[in-house]
């Protein structure tokens, strides 16, 4: 049976979850659209809790193992961690990546303390999960990634021209 089904009561065409899964966390699940929103619904009676389009959100975006946060992707240069915990919009840190604009749906992965995410230009990024300081940076070919963590030192990466590599830090 039908348990609940929201939708977005805007006119615009486009605005619409992402074609990206939407992120599961503190009894909330988090959605993104096409017209860069981000939204909190609640998991049990599907009422709308909030939604913002502060930053202009792409389509990637993932939950700490915790449930406490969830991480989106910018379209342009940034990723944030939003407090999923909150009953409102609230940001726990953003930082610039400086991956350029990117609409690329992907997931974000949070092990170990390390949130790490994929480009449309080949880059693997991971930023520190509590601060978002900038951890590290590679670089795997010049196409859009879509990452499976292994462990916190290990990721099954596939890419868009149908390469697959595994990728672990020493």
């Amino acid at each position: 049976k039908l348990l609940w089904k929201w939708e977005n009561n805007t006119k615009k065409f486009k605005h619409r979850p992402a074609a990206v899964a939407p992120v599961v966390a503190n009894n909330k699940v988090f959605v993104t659209s096409n017209e860069h929103t981000i939204t909190a619904i609640d998991l049990e009676t599907g009422e709308m809790l909030w939604q913002t389009e502060q930053h202009a959100f792409s389509h990637a975006n993932g939950a700490s193992n915790d449930g406490k946060t969830v991480f989106a992707r910018c379209a342009k240069d940034s990723i944030l961690a939003i407090d999923a915990t909150a009953n409102t919009y609230s940001e726990r840190w953003i930082t610039d990546a400086n991956y350029g604009s990117d609409l690329i749906a992907s997931v974000i992965t949070e092990q170990d303390n390390q949130v790490v995410f994929a480009t449309k230009n080949g880059l693997l990024c991971c930023v520190n999960a509590q601060t978002g300081n900038f951890v590290w940076q590679h670089k795997v070919n010049n196409t859009s990634l879509h990452i499976v963590p292994l462990n916190a030192t290990n990721w099954l990466i596939t890419t868009r021209d149908g390469l697959v590599t595994r990728l672990g830090l020493k």
